[in-house]
């Protein structure tokens, strides 16, 4: 995802949150602040099969998503028109045949993962690497005949690599560099008995952390993240004490992860967010009652961090340990993402809407 910072001064500034930190009661805790309805935003673009979920070019100039006629659609954020469209003429119109989509950070390249069934319980996943300028696929990353799909893909920051989670539970590392010429790097970066659910470089681009929780569901590892060195292959560090892992996130300068987990008691509904030290991989803060599952992401600056869940949207100060600001949503709410300038926050919805929440008061 991308990093991203949101800048907040006091109430007297030119740039301020709609609730600025400044301007909340320090006796507030987060139980006292209510939600703002995400209803009155518009939504800006509404598509049926939202199963590729939406993602923004790192400049957040593009827009893309999945059409129902099993497409990726381009739009320009200046107007919301759809300029481009990346048309899969064999697919066979499944609903969900385009899973996934992600820009580069660094070349104008969309990675598009897609699947068919492949008979006898199999199936055929594809990862497409499209120049967007000229609408022409480069290559294709194919994995044939597979028992559990492709879960999820990440570049990372310096461009370099793509990891691939798989549902069976384990994780492939691509050389992307040159996208026309795709290669393996690691066929089996990491093996588990629970599908991968969740992929984060860090900042540097050395470590990868990979969580459980997507696809089978084995007795040992559906709880566990783990942090891999992909230069040598090596476990830097391993944790199993949760139920499931949800989303992962570095701190832009390296120096935490943040986890939204689910605890193993069945019987506890709640879910926590989790930050560790990445020095000594101690814990050193822990939010209960926190969104998971639907984003989540450390602004530029590592003060503010936030999480979405199933109808909220919340904005985290970290050093007082408290909310600053929460949203909630009539529709659950699929994934979300900050723009470069940290003016809007966007989020896609059950309903295929994609809404744009201003953080920032106008002059």
């Amino acid at each position: 995802m991308n990093r991203i910072s949101i800048f907040i001064i006091t109430c007297i500034g030119c740039l301020i949150f709609s609730m600025p930190l400044n301007c909340i009661s320090q006796k507030n805790t987060s139980a006292s602040i209510a939600g703002e309805s995400t209803r009155k935003y518009v939504c800006k673009v509404k598509t049926r099969n939202y199963g590729g979920g939406m993602t923004f070019s790192p400049d957040w100039q593009i827009y893309a998503t999945t059409s129902s006629n099993n497409s990726v659609l381009l739009y320009d954020t200046s107007d919301w028109l759809v300029k481009k469209e990346l048309k899969y003429p064999n697919l066979d119109g499944n609903y969900g045949n385009l899973r996934e989509i992600k820009f580069s950070p660094t070349q104008k390249v969309v990675a598009v993962v897609t699947s068919e069934p492949a008979g006898g319980g199999l199936n055929n996943s594809n990862i497409s690497f499209w120049d967007y300028d000229t609408v022409k696929i480069l290559s294709v990353h194919k994995e044939p005949k597979i028992k559990q799909l492709i879960t999820t893909v990440v570049f990372s920051p310096n461009g370099k690599y793509m990891a691939v989670g798989f549902g069976i539970g384990s994780v492939k590392l691509l050389d992307v560099e040159d996208p026309a010429n795709i290669k393996i790097l690691n066929e089996k970066l990491l093996t588990l008995d629970s599908g991968i659910g969740s992929l984060e470089f860090s900042p540097d681009s050395r470590f990868l952390a990979i969580g459980g929780g997507s696809g089978i569901k084995g007795p040992k590892n559906r709880g566990t993240f783990e942090i891999i060195d992909i230069q040598t292959g090596l476990e830097i560090y391993k944790n199993s004490d949760f139920g499931i892992i949800h989303d992962l996130a570095f701190s832009t300068n390296g120096k935490r992860l943040a986890v939204t987990v689910g605890t193993k008691d069945k019987r506890d509904i709640h879910r926590n967010l989790v930050i560790f030290n990445t020095s000594t991989w101690k814990q050193i803060t822990e939010l209960k009652d926190h969104p998971v599952g639907g984003g989540l992401v450390f602004t530029a600056d590592d003060r503010f961090i936030v999480s979405a869940s199933l109808n909220e949207i919340m904005i985290w100060d970290l050093k007082r340990k408290r909310r600053l600001k929460s949203f909630e949503s009539e529709s659950e709410i699929l994934s979300l993402s900050l723009s470069p300038d940290s003016k809007s926050l966007a989020f896609l919805d059950e309903e295929g809407c994609l809404r744009i929440i201003p953080l920032a008061k106008k002059k």
